[in-house]
């Protein structure tokens, strides 16, 4: 109720103020799909650092269209100066979406010990490997929409 209206009345815990300079049109954008995006980040980079402290987490945007999974891990381990193939691969992905072959690619780049974090829920869920769970040690978590708390934080 009141989503579309000029004005309604909300209960302020539930309710961010937008930053000095923010329109309403800018921020809208972030209100579901940005929070959701920016709690899942936030927690791979946790989960990240829970599972090395060699270095901070980087950034490596890869388009799989144009990658196979093993090139990028192979990169990435040169990169990182590793010599086992189990230690070679990200430490944690988002699987943001709904298709099988796309979380399939996802987990392939992800290195032994890992952190899957699933954001998307397609009707018939996601098929993992027990080889992944069991051989690789990966974890497989969901990552629920963020809280308030998160909102406000990543306004």
């Amino acid at each position: 109720m009141g989503g579309f209206a000029e004005y309604a009345v909300v209960d302020d815990r539930q309710v961010a103020p937008l930053p000095e300079g923010m329109s309403a049109v800018d921020a809208a954008v972030l209100m579901c799909a940005g929070v959701t995006i920016y709690a899942a980040l936030k927690r791979s980079l946790r989960l990240a650092r829970d599972i090395t402290s060699e270095k901070a987490p980087g950034a490596n945007v890869v388009d799989a269209r144009l990658e196979e999974a093993a090139e990028v891990v192979a990169r990435i381990g040169q990169q990182d100066g590793k010599q086992e193939k189990g230690d070679m691969g990200l430490d944690a992905v988002i699987a943001l979406p709904e298709s099988q072959p796309a979380f399939d690619y996802g987990m392939a780049l992800l290195r032994n010990h890992g952190r899957c974090l699933v954001v998307s829920f397609p009707e018939k869920g996601f098929h993992v490997a027990a080889r992944d769970l069991v051989f690789r040690d990966i974890s497989v978590v969901g990552n629920l929409v963020g809280s308030n708390k998160t909102l406000r934080e990543m306004l």
